[in-house]
C-alpha cells in the first residue's frame, strides 16, 4: 500500500499597490479610496482577505480597502490573505491623503484711500477679510503689506499704515 500526500506550501500572492499620494475629492475634506485591490490570488482557494489601516485612523475590514473614506493624514495599509490550507501571507503600502485644494479668499474690490490726521505719520486702518473658505476647513489668514508699511499680519488687518501706497 502506497500512500501519496499532496501539500500546498504555497503562500497566497499579492499585486499590491506601490506607496501612493491621493488628493481629497473637489470640495470635500475627505478621499473615496478607489482601486486600491490587494491583486491577491492562490493556487488554490482563499479563505479569508483581510486588510488593517494604521496611522491616522486605526481600522480593519475584509476585502479590499476600495470604498473607504478617509481625510487627509499618512496611513499604513496591510492586507493579509489565508488559503484554505493555512498558508498566510500579507503586503503593506503607505497611503498619503493630501488636500491640494487651494482655500478661498474674497477681499473688498478695488483700492481704499484712508485719509492721516493732519501732521501724523500714518493712519489706522481696520480690515477684515469678506470671506474665506476651503474644503477642510480655514485655519488662519495671513495679510502680507508690501510698500510704504511692510509687515504680516494674521487674521484682520488692524494696524497704523505709514503714509503712502501699501
Amino acid at each position: 500500500i502506497y500512500e501519496i500526500m499532496v501539500n500546498d506550501d504555497e503562500l497566497p500572492v499579492f499585486a499590491c499597490p506601490a506607496d501612493l499620494t491621493v488628493a481629497t475629492d473637489s470640495a470635500s475634506c475627505e478621499a473615496v479610496l478607489e482601486g486600491l485591490s490587494s491583486g491577491v490570488s492562490d493556487n488554490c482557494e482563499l479563505a479569508s482577505v483581510t486588510y488593517s489601516v494604521t496611522g491616522d485612523a486605526v481600522f480593519s475590514d475584509t476585502l479590499d480597502i476600495s470604498g473607504e473614506v478617509l481625510p487627509p493624514g499618512v496611513y499604513t495599509v496591510t492586507y493579509r490573505a489565508e488559503d484554505i490550507h493555512g498558508n498566510i501571507d500579507s503586503c503593506s503600502f503607505d497611503l498619503t491623503i493630501s488636500d491640494q485644494e487651494n482655500p478661498f479668499l474674497s477681499c473688498f474690490a478695488g483700492d481704499t484711500t484712508v485719509m492721516a490726521d493732519p501732521g501724523a505719520i500714518n493712519a489706522p486702518v481696520f480690515f477684515v477679510p469678506d470671506s474665506t473658505s476651503d474644503n477642510c476647513g480655514v485655519i488662519d489668514t495671513t495679510i502680507i503689506l508690501q510698500g510704504a508699511t511692510s509687515d504680516t499680519l494674521s487674521g484682520a488687518l488692524d494696524a497704523n499704515l505709514n503714509l503712502g501706497t501699501t
